[in-house]
């Protein structure tokens, strides 16, 4: 049977109000966010200052954040022996530096802190800062900026034009060490060390400039972070060292040092252990954990490990 010209028209006009009223359909529904895999090996670079390097991992204006909803910026910079940022400061915004490795002076306003491995360093929003290797290895930090870094957020100085009397004052800059913390056995499954939240900043000047959690976390060979998924909350997670998989809605991901892959609200994720050494990585939960929301999943971890 032929069809005339007029019904061809028809029914080619009928399929696309189809298709096109399934995709609406799609986009009223919400479109669930994808989960984001980077590392510090592909990732965009900027070079800061001399010697100094920054490998841009999350941050919604310069890279695809695939729908989430991430109001922080996380880079990985390196810096050689003396090499440092320079005078600078960032409008409205926070940054934390974890140190990987190294040793640091950040210089804030008139204070001046030393960092090393496993220190973290909060600089309220609107101080003067240097970062500044004092050591004699590289240096390599992981940065987190709230909110994210813009370059119209940042003021950089030339040290000779400095004006001190713009920035009085000691800012109430926050230290904290993974090593002088004392980790939680979770779920008899792995080791968890809260790092900083919104609740350890209450009635400091840094409050309501963080709203997100970092954690430290390490799991033993053999071992998984349970099945679960946080309802209210994103998690990016960024290994420091040693090997596993992420299992995230039934997607396996690789895991190796310098490896970020953020997990969306809502997905059922299970992070494993299926090496030789610990799998440590940082965690950031945004908005902050909740217990309420982090569900537990009736499914053996172990059945992942071999998948």
């Amino acid at each position: 049977m032929k069809l005339s010209a007029i019904s061809f028209i028809t029914i080619t006009v009928l399929l696309l109000v189809f298709i096109s009223g399934c995709t609406g359909t799609q986009e009223e529904s919400g479109k669930k966010a994808g989960y984001i895999v980077t590392d510090i090996h592909s990732a965009p670079l900027v070079n800061v200052a001399e010697g100094f390097t920054l490998y841009r991992l999350i941050n919604p204006e310069f890279t695809d954040t695939k729908g989430n909803d991430i109001p922080y910026d996380l880079a990985f910079a390196v810096a050689k022996p003396g090499a440092g940022t320079g005078h600078h400061v960032l409008k409205s915004t926070s940054q934390g530096f974890f140190i990987m490795s190294g040793n640091t002076e950040i210089s804030a306003n008139e204070t001046q802190v030393h960092a090393e491995k496993g220190d973290y360093v909060l600089v309220p929003a609107d101080t003067l800062m240097n970062i500044k290797n004092s050591g004699d290895e590289d240096l390599k930090i992981y940065t987190i900026c709230e909110p994210y870094y813009t370059p119209d957020a940042e003021i950089a100085f030339d040290g000779s034009g400095l004006n001190a009397n713009a920035f009085p004052g000691n800012p109430e800059i926050i230290v904290k060490s993974v090593d002088n913390s004392e980790p939680e056995f979770f779920r008899n499954m792995f080791y968890f060390t809260g790092i900083i939240g919104p609740e350890d900043i209450r009635d400091t000047i840094c409050e309501d400039q963080v709203s997100y959690d970092l954690g430290y976390v390490v799991i033993p060979p053999g071992e998984c972070s349970t099945v679960h998924k946080l309802s209210a909350s994103g998690e990016t997670i960024v290994i420091l060292s040693g090997s596993g998989r992420v299992n995230i809605d039934n997607d396996m991901i690789a895991l190796s040092e310098g490896r970020v892959v953020h997990i969306p609200v809502d997905s059922v994720q299970a992070i494993i252990n299926n090496g030789n050494n610990d799998l440590i990585y940082l965690s950031i939960i945004y908005p902050e954990w909740n217990l309420e929301n982090d569900i537990l999943i009736n499914q053996d971890c172990s059945m992942l490990m071999n998948k």
